[in-house]
């Protein structure tokens, strides 16, 4: 057979495995509610001796609280009470040759001070110890009154109606009797629950109070407080402002340099038109005085022609004279010569502007 200590590490690993160390009901159970829950190990029933001798051994090993004078429902009871989990104290399961063992570290040399059982802990013994006696007496009611109505449905059949009534009058006794034991269960069982809720809020209460504690050291040490975080919003609206000044600054001079550049293709718009306008003007010019000039020279030519054909007509010789002095010929003959003679050379003035023209 299995070691007492393998058998006691078995019984703290399975302990650990369901989760009770969690619950400060669970935690405490009585001799009885320990045979039920670990009174077998691989197969094989432990005596109560067994059980003891594993008591013994674990208090002084494992801390294991034993107290064996407990108030509880109507008689004394033994209370246990495992210790606090520790999660180096078990490791993983092992099976070595068909056998289950857990490898764990060597016992220690020295023995452990056993858990305390303190009346928190009687208190929840009596509760426990409380709803067990409850549930058996509902159970044993519920057998008395399902008998009670065979017996008046048996009497009723029988035509024995005083036995009947006698059992319809203890049925009705018997279910009054049900009904408050099953709201003092039900009140027992509240108050557990609620014990055990306060034990994991009380949890709860203490890891807020280790947080709100590590908290308020990451504020002493980093220097985080309500003043220092209002001169870092203040610079930072102080930056934001700045940096929206800027940006406007920048919008500003943008619309500044477009409208600029706007004016400066208008004014060059303008310009060209005026360019253009001259341009037309001149084109316009060119179109009028190009004719006159022509019309000049042209005049100016035959004005030439004429003095030509004037200087011609002045070197003919006159005629001879005619018989006939009354004869058209000789009239115009004497009205040329009355003429003052036309230089052969045009004018000087004349001469500079057709050289011009030319």
């Amino acid at each position: 057979m299995s070691s007492i200590r393998t058998i006691a590490l078995s019984i703290l690993h399975r302990y650990q495995q369901h989760g009770s160390h969690f619950s400060s009901v669970d935690s405490i159970l009585t001799f009885t509610e320990f045979r039920s829950d670990y009174g077998v190990y691989q197969g094989n029933h432990l005596t109560d001796a067994d059980l003891w001798l594993l008591l013994r051994y674990m208090t002084c090993q494992y801390g294991l609280g034993v107290d064996s004078n407990v108030r509880g429902y109507g008689r004394s009871h033994v209370a246990i009470k495992f210790p606090e989990h520790n999660e180096n104290s078990i490791t993983a399961t092992t099976t070595t040759n068909n056998t289950n063992s857990i490898i764990m570290d060597p016992p220690p040399t020295n023995t452990i001070s056993s858990t305390q059982i303190n009346e928190s802990d009687k208190a929840i013994i009596s509760l426990k110890t409380t709803c067990k006696a409850l549930h058996d007496q509902v159970n044993k009611l519920q057998l008395q009154l399902e008998s009670a109505v065979k017996q008046s449905l048996s009497y009723s059949s029988k035509q024995q109606k005083p036995q009947a009534l006698y059992a319809v009058k203890r049925k009705l006794q018997l279910e009054q009797i049900l009904n408050r034991r099953l709201q003092s269960l039900e009140t027992m069982e509240t108050l557990l629950l609620k014990i055990d809720a306060s034990h994991n809020d009380i949890q709860i209460i203490q890891a807020f109070n280790m947080g709100v504690a590590s908290l308020k050291q990451i504020f002493n040490d980093n220097g985080l407080t309500v003043t220092s975080v209002d001169e870092t919003m203040l610079n930072m609206q102080t930056t934001l402002e700045e940096h929206e000044r800027v940006e406007e600054a920048m919008t500003n001079g943008q619309q500044y340099i477009f409208t600029a550049m706007g004016r400066s293709n208008k004014i060059n718009e303008d310009d060209n038109d005026d360019v253009e306008e001259n341009i037309q003007q001149v084109s316009d010019n060119n179109r009028l005085t190009l004719p006159r000039i022509a019309s000049q020279e042209k005049r100016t030519r035959n004005d030439l022609e004429d003095d030509d054909d004037n200087a011609h007509l002045s070197e003919i010789p006159p005629p001879p004279p005619s018989a006939t002095p009354n004869s058209e010929l000789a009239r115009l003959h004497a009205i040329f010569s009355a003429l003052p003679q036309i230089p052969s050379d045009p004018p000087r003035s004349k001469q500079r502007r057709l050289r011009q023209l030319a």
